[in-house]
């Protein structure tokens, strides 16, 4: 999967099946963080015949995130 120019962050969850997430092992009901500043993610099934996986990812925010326990914002 090709990710535009790196700008992006991205997760990698599965429901019911192990998959891979550029190395990354991606266990059923786990979200994996792959990181940031990458330009393609490769996204490979070690499990069964099909997988669904979720791919969560978008634009950094271009100001500071503050974040609580249950509220995130762009300021106090």
């Amino acid at each position: 999967m090709k990710l535009d120019q790196g700008r992006f962050r991205a997760s990698v969850h599965t429901k019911t099946v192990r998959c891979s997430a550029d190395g990354i092992n991606v266990e059923p009901t786990h979200l994996v963080y792959t990181g940031v500043g990458k330009t393609q993610l490769r996204i490979a099934n070690t499990g069964m015949p099909t997988a669904r996986v979720f791919f969560v990812g978008g634009e950094l925010f271009k100001e500071s995130v503050v974040m609580w326990w249950n509220f995130i914002g762009c300021d106090y």
